[in-house]
């Protein structure tokens, strides 16, 4: 028997609730619903919440991430970005170059945006930042995809 099923029935027999539950691979799978309002994610900061609700508001389908080296993914038509969300601070360099190594390996685009740049850089290890002041200046998604396609080189 495998260890992880000896594991699972030594807890129900402590705990004495099901831990093993059987699967049915020919009953149809429920839809589930992913998306909800960011306004509703607590565990967001209100920076965050902030420029989530600016994507929305442009045209992605924002779906927020927890416990990620990024804050959601955002989806547009057939383009999808890694989207992180943090203020410009000590921590950016080695989460962007996470996202980028993601990024790289998927094939997609990843974007930090932040509050601020330091001098004129307008990337980070790679990865395109894009400020607050200028994503609020932004109405069409493709203006977004264009503008990080420009910060990668």
């Amino acid at each position: 028997m495998d260890a992880r099923v000896e594991i699972a029935a030594a807890l129900e027999e402590i705990l004495h609730p099901s831990v093993i539950d059987s699967l049915d691979i020919l009953r149809p799978v429920e839809p589930m619903r992913i998306h909800r309002r960011i306004g509703d994610m607590g565990w967001l900061y209100s920076f965050q919440r902030e420029i989530l609700s600016l994507m929305e508001k442009i045209g992605y389908r924002v779906i927020p991430m927890h416990r990620c080296p990024f804050e959601a993914i955002s989806k547009e038509k057939s383009n999808m970005l890694f989207t992180m969300v943090q203020r410009y601070d000590s921590t950016l360099k080695e989460r962007a170059r996470i996202i980028k190594g993601i990024a790289r390996i998927t094939e997609k685009h990843a974007v930090i945006f932040t509050d601020k740049y330091l001098g004129s850089k307008k990337s980070v290890e790679g990865t395109p930042l894009i400020r607050r002041e200028e994503l609020k200046r932004i109405r069409d998604p493709s203006e977004i995809l264009n503008m990080i396609v420009d910060r990668e080189k």
